[in-house]
């Protein structure tokens, strides 16, 4: 059974584009400062798996495309709740002052791809890995990363799942320019999609085109 969450929009009324895209954009540049703040108590450099290269380039890439599709193949099997989650989705953005055209959704998808990374998976599971057990780091970060996407419950769990893989992706394959890629990429499909798709009712099962 699915779960029906009223969701209430972040823009106040009369909010303007540029303030609402700076509501989306600041407090991501806010938990960076954080993280690399952090660092005097931690020890841990946020960029410190960092580097340039292609090879884990190729691997964010890769991982994307699995993520993508199994998203797809899961929508099949819990169509009623991934209804539900669109509609929980539109309800945010569907009320924001700007369209999700391609600049926008590739802003937004950058500042959450790079920030939201360099945030949990270099800071917070670089040193939550110098404090417990590997797989354990990578399940804490991603219960964190998920309690500040607090939209529902089903969200929460979803955003809970991408969390581990990304978690997963950056232990496996040693630079955090994976995980990035990876995170940006799906975002840019995501947000995307929702800019295609139709408002779904509560309810309201939807199929892929």
């Amino acid at each position: 059974m699915s779960e029906t969450t009223e969701i209430k929009s972040p823009f106040p009324e009369g909010t303007s584009a540029g303030k609402a895209l700076a509501m989306l954009v600041l407090p991501q540049g806010v938990l960076v400062a954080l993280a690399f703040f952090a660092e005097r108590v931690t020890g841990v450099d946020p960029l410190e798996r960092f580097s340039f290269e292609q090879q884990a380039a190729l691997i964010g890439i890769v991982a994307a495309i699995t993520i993508i599709l199994l998203v797809y193949a899961n929508r099949f099997l819990m169509p009623k709740l991934w209804a539900e989650l669109d509609r929980q989705a539109h309800a945010i953005f569907g009320a924001a002052p700007f369209k999700l055209t391609w600049p926008i959704v590739l802003l937004l998808s950058a500042v959450a791809g790079i920030a939201e990374e360099i945030v949990f998976r270099g800071a917070l599971q670089g040193w939550l890995d110098t404090l417990m057990p590997l797989w354990l780091a990578i399940i804490l970060q991603a219960v964190i990363f998920a309690a500040l996407h607090p939209v529902s419950r089903a969200y929460m769990a979803y955003v809970l799942l991408i969390g581990i893989v990304l978690g997963a992706l950056y232990a496996w394959s040693g630079n955090l320019l994976a995980p990035m890629i990876a995170h940006f990429a799906y975002d840019v499909w995501a947000l995307r999609r929702l800019y295609r798709q139709p408002v779904p009712a509560s309810g309201e099962v939807e199929a892929d085109a």
